[in-house]
């Protein structure tokens, strides 16, 4: 698959095989890893019509099937790597994925696979995080959980990969400035300016 890869409609049969793949029993990590790779690149951002196949995806089980692999196989690092950058991929800019996730437990899914992976594994963990961190309930477990805390102290390693630091210094700025306090993450109703859609459009990145 490209970047170019032309069908939104192609994609989402795509995502509904990948689904159907990773729920059949007996659980296989080689199927799993292959279904959460399909997932991370039929809604990466780059992809024309992007958001519309990261619904589908919700709509179709997406999320559920990736933290069912993430829970089967919490020590295969393969498995772990691609659920991360799925859940990241999915939850990328969609609210509706953001609150399934984290019903789901994937906070507590993606501490693993930033445990057990390692690499740009740790990024996409990172990035998932955050994206689900914009939720003030999500970002208050978080905080009591120890994640931000445990991320803090990552920041004080010097030998930190640059792409991995950013991610972290950007959640955890998020948790210090107390910005998911007041954050809207529903559409305002009467809107009266500029600023309320603003922040309201941060919630959802």
């Amino acid at each position: 698959f490209t970047e170019d890869w032309p069908s939104r409609i192609g994609r989402e049969i795509s995502i509904d095989v990948a689904v159907t793949a990773m729920g059949r029993l007996p659980p296989s990590p080689v199927v799993a890893c292959h279904g959460c790779r399909v997932l991370t690149v039929a809604c990466r951002p780059e992809m024309r019509d992007s958001n519309a196949s990261r619904a589908a995806a919700g709509r179709g089980g997406a999320i559920e099937a990736v933290a069912a692999v993430m829970s089967e196989f919490p020590c295969h690092a393969a498995v772990q790597a691609e659920g991360a950058a799925a859940l990241a991929a999915l939850c990328r800019n969609s609210l509706p994925n953001k609150e399934r996730a984290a019903g789901l437990g994937a906070v507590g899914l993606l501490e693993i696979a930033f445990d057990s992976a390692g690499g740009g594994a740790r990024v996409h963990a990172a990035a998932a995080l955050t994206s689900l961190s914009v939720d003030p309930t999500v970002m208050t477990a978080m905080r009591e959980s120890g994640v931000v805390g445990r991320f803090r102290d990552c920041l004080l390693d010097g030998s930190l990969p640059p792409a991995l630091r950013g991610v972290l210094e950007g959640l955890v700025e998020l948790a210090d400035g107390d910005e998911t306090a007041d954050r809207e993450l529903s559409p305002p109703a009467g809107a009266a300016g500029d600023g309320e859609w603003a922040r309201y459009l941060r919630a959802n990145l």
